[in-house]
């Protein structure tokens, strides 16, 4: 959040004027980004401040040197904006699959990234040690670089959130009482992690529940009523091919909170979804570009709606009455009628009965 980014009203519509925004923003996230700024100001301050001391200022540019490690600290609030991004990544997903998967690999990093600063605690109460106590740095042989020290202060972190081995024990009183208060926060927050990874793990499974137990079940009756092999596979064919046409295509009357959310936010959903479709008629083609634009938004909102359909099914008969008009959105349809010699094959933004849109109508074949 800033100055410059909107943000949904109760509504759910991005209000974009720039007094609404200033006034969110400030009420918000400006005094935790205002601190932050400020900390990197006077960090930035405290380094040429560092760099330029004289032997007179030796004791002050230390205390300063230890103030910016504690402002470094206070940066990490930063880390509370990445929840709200992951959730907007989260969102852009089309797939639940993704979703799952996404939500799996966020946990996986908020472990590691809480690890990772526990582990640069750690190294801190040894590196940083202002009295002769021994610390685990040095009570065992490491003569490893910057990168190795790091890695085992993080491996004696990650192990304090599981049941893992480590030769890397506290020596002083300072690492032993932060040890304890490492082990109470894991006990804490690693089972909340574990207990969240295990949801997601098992609405995984959820999702393949109901498919399996249908596939459990025509395999039983086939068995059961002994289908022949070839009636079997058919069955068997078509089985798939609808699961797979069911995943595809969802109709916007299966979700259940868009025909509960607001008005106008319905309207605005109506209005994408299907002004696209009707402006490939010419009639609405040129209302569209027209001063009576205004009736297209109306039209969606009370006199469209989707429809799906299997491989194979009728959509109507010949001799039945025509009370709607049909746009094709989605894959081909066969025409088959009386006053043609051949079946007539139509594609996407296709028309058909359009006559249903003027007066009465009988169909005078079959779709």
């Amino acid at each position: 959040a800033n100055f410059l980014i909107g943000f949904h009203d109760h509504d759910a519509v991005v209000d974009m004027r720039p007094s609404k925004v200033a006034r969110r923003y400030i009420t918000t996230w400006f005094l935790l980004d205002f601190v932050l700024v400020f900390c990197d100001w006077v960090m930035t301050v405290l380094t040429e401040v560092g760099a330029n001391h004289d032997a007179m200022g030796v004791l002050r540019a230390g205390r300063s040197s230890r103030m910016s490690r504690l402002l470094r600290l206070v940066r990490l609030v930063r880390v509370v904006k990445v929840a709200n991004l992951t959730g907007s990544l989260c969102d852009s997903f089309r797939s639940e699959y993704s979703v799952v998967i996404a939500k799996i690999l966020r946990l996986i990093g908020y472990i590691i990234l809480v690890n990772h600063y526990l582990a640069c605690m750690w190294y801190a109460l040894a590196r940083f040690n202002a009295t002769d106590d021994v610390t685990w740095l040095g009570s065992t042989l490491f003569d490893e670089d910057g990168f190795g020290q790091y890695s085992m202060a993080l491996h004696w972190s990650l192990t304090q959130f599981t049941p893992a081995t480590q030769d890397i024990s506290p020596r002083n009183l300072r690492e032993r009482v932060f040890a304890i208060c490492v082990v109470l926060f894991a006990l804490i927050t690693f089972s909340t992690f574990l207990s969240n990874i295990t949801a997601a793990i098992t609405t995984l499974i959820a999702m393949n529940t109901a498919r399996v137990q249908e596939e459990a079940s025509i395999r039983a009756f086939l068995s059961e009523k002994r289908v022949s092999v070839l009636l079997g596979s058919r069955i068997w064919e078509a089985f798939r091919r609808r699961r797979r046409s069911t995943r595809r295509r969802l109709r916007k009357s299966h979700v259940k909170f868009l025909e509960e959310m607001p008005l106008p936010l319905k309207r605005q959903l109506n209005v994408e979804l299907y002004v696209p479709v009707l402006t490939t008629h010419p009639f609405f083609g040129e209302i569209s570009t027209s001063s009576y634009d205004f009736f297209l938004p109306k039209l969606c909102d009370k006199a469209v709606r989707d429809h799906c359909y299997e491989p194979l099914d009728n959509i109507f008969m010949e001799g039945s009455p025509s009370k709607e008009a049909f746009v094709i959105i989605y894959g081909n349809v066969e025409y088959r009628s009386r006053v043609f010699t051949e079946s007539e094959e139509l594609s996407e933004e296709a028309w058909v009965s359009e006559a249903a849109l003027w007066g009465s109508w009988t169909h005078r074949g079959r779709l």
